[in-house]
């Protein structure tokens, strides 16, 4: 069903066919069905987390096409604003937050440390390795959390890019740093790393953080400087990237972002 049903949804796309994106969306419902039996026997046996972390990333691929895709009032794009009510927008904002943080910091590191073990290659362990991995994740979960509730409820969307707020937010976190959630996922990322004492997930984390610099951070603020302008740029003049700007900018940001909310 997979295979045919990817083969039917791609001569749809090609052909851009008014029933592709039905159809695209029916691959990725069936993709979740087999994914979700490998989680389970995951869980169970603590096994053949390799087979789930590749099960995942397939439907993960498969539901990132469907949202791009969208429906078929709307035309394929990786990035569409969808305005939304606050609460609706924050449901939304918290269901993402839960697959994101289940595929990116469990089941794929999970994989890649039994890959790891397969290949005879050690990890490492040390004194307070555990409560200090653990306390890092924590604050760096927070961080991520600021981060999404505040674009939910500032931006009227959502973090994820075919569902992006329609409004420029430079509210919380975003007044220290211009991408929090990728500052905190990088941060996770790392904790994981550090508590499971595997090198090669640690890699993995900062392979992301290189990934999303050079791919897709160019393509958001391209999107942002189309929609917003001026006042982005100026955004971009007073609050860094990666380095979290303090004092007098990072107080002068908040006025605008106050008066843009309301």
């Amino acid at each position: 069903m997979i295979i045919a049903g990817s083969i039917v949804a791609a001569i749809g796309v090609l052909r851009r066919s008014c029933w592709a994106g039905n159809v695209v969306w029916a691959v990725a419902v069936v993709t979740w069905y087999p994914t979700l039996v490998c989680l389970a026997t995951s869980m169970q046996t603590g096994e053949a987390w390799i087979a789930s972390a590749m099960m995942v990333s397939m439907a993960g691929l498969s539901l990132a096409m469907a949202t791009i895709h969208g429906k078929a009032d709307q035309s394929p794009a990786t990035i569409r604003m969808t305005a939304m009510q606050r609460w609706h927008a924050v449901l939304w904002t918290l269901g993402q937050t839960v697959i994101f943080w289940s595929v990116f910091l469990w089941v794929l590191p999970m994989g890649i440390v039994e890959l790891e073990r397969f290949c005879g290659v050690n990890g490492f362990e040390h004194g307070f390795q555990l409560p200090a991995s653990i306390g890092l994740f924590a604050a760096a979960s927070c961080l991520g959390l600021w981060s999404g509730v505040t674009m939910a409820t500032h931006g009227n969307g959502t973090p994820l890019p075919t569902a992006t707020a329609p409004r420029l937010v430079i509210a919380g976190p975003y007044r220290f740093v211009r991408n929090p959630m990728a500052v905190a996922g990088i941060v996770q990322g790392l904790a994981v790393g550090w508590y499971l004492g595997s090198y090669a997930v640690l890699v993995y984390s900062l392979a992301g953080a290189v990934l999303w610099h050079i791919a897709v951070r160019p393509v958001e603020e391209s999107d942002l400087n189309s929609r917003f302008g001026d006042a982005y740029n100026e955004y971009q003049r007073r609050v860094k990237l990666w380095i979290p700007t303090v004092g007098q900018n990072a107080i002068q940001m908040m006025n605008p972002v106050e008066r843009e909310c309301r």
